[in-house]
């Protein structure tokens, strides 16, 4: 800029993706205010809107963010999910509410938004209510809804809820593996489901499928399979697991 050179929609975007990465806000705001006086396209360029928005939802400055998605003229379903989730995430769920009610069209994203913020703070029925409600909406609940739902009844102690929950997140185990290869996270959440629904046979069988998807098991696949041989009494096996595992046991473990 101090050689006269004017810095393009590109540059702003690189600096703004650096900023979210750092989480620095302070410079963020900064750029955004150099944007608004220098690049009369700004409010159109939903790239740009979205890299902004995502540096405020991650320094939690929801007000910012809802300004930048207010000064949005075109908005898709992306700007409201993130707006959605930002809002949810720090708990401010009536305020998720208000967007959520006003988006022309939701997909899976928004309503897992919302769902997670519940889930966070052990709203069970609300996060039961919204997934039967995203239901009669013709939308499939994913692995995410699931553990949000398994996650909230533990909260609350629903245990009978909690089994049924379970079932549900290694029914949609099974269903993933035929489209897409399951994750680190979903393995977790997967021998989680199995360690509380009491099918320690079941869990033993998937945790040895871990590195048949080119993962290697951390420690938390190994706590949630010492946890799962610990519930039936199977001590003698979970001596052998700790025995075995490649890396330090966590306290927990």
């Amino acid at each position: 800029m101090g050689l006269g050179l004017e810095p393009d929609e590109f540059t702003m975007l690189g600096l703004l993706v650096f900023c979210g990465q750092l989480g620095d806000v302070k410079f963020g705001r900064a750029v955004h205010g150099w944007m608004e006086r220098r690049m009369s396209t700004m409010s159109s360029d939903l790239i740009l809107g979205h890299a902004l928005m995502d540096i405020y939802v991650k320094c939690q400055e929801l007000e910012l963010a809802s300004r930048t998605f207010g000064a949005l003229k075109k908005k898709d379903v992306v700007s409201w999910n993130m707006i959605i989730a930002g809002c949810a995430e720090v708990g401010k769920l009536e305020q998720a509410w208000m967007f959520f009610d006003q988006l022309p069209c939701r997909d899976i994203v928004s309503w897992n938004s919302l769902i997670t913020g519940y889930a966070c703070r052990g709203g069970f029925s609300m996060v039961k209510d919204l997934i039967i409600d995203l239901v009669m909406e013709n939308v499939i609940p994913d692995t995410v809804s699931m553990i949000s739902l398994v996650s909230a009844a533990a909260e609350t102690g629903a245990l009978d809820q909690g089994r049924w929950a379970h079932g549900k997140v290694l029914q949609l185990f099974s269903e993933m593996q035929e489209d897409a290869s399951p994750d680190n996270v979903t393995f977790v959440s997967v021998l989680s489901a199995c360690s509380h629904s009491g099918l320690a046979d079941q869990g033993i069988k998937i945790f040895s499928s871990v590195k048949d998807y080119g993962i290697e098991p951390v420690v938390e696949h190994y706590g949630c399979l010492v946890d799962l041989l610990a519930r039936p009494g199977r001590l003698s096996e979970e001596k052998d697991i700790i025995n075995q595992m490649l890396m330090k046991p966590s306290r927990s473990i």
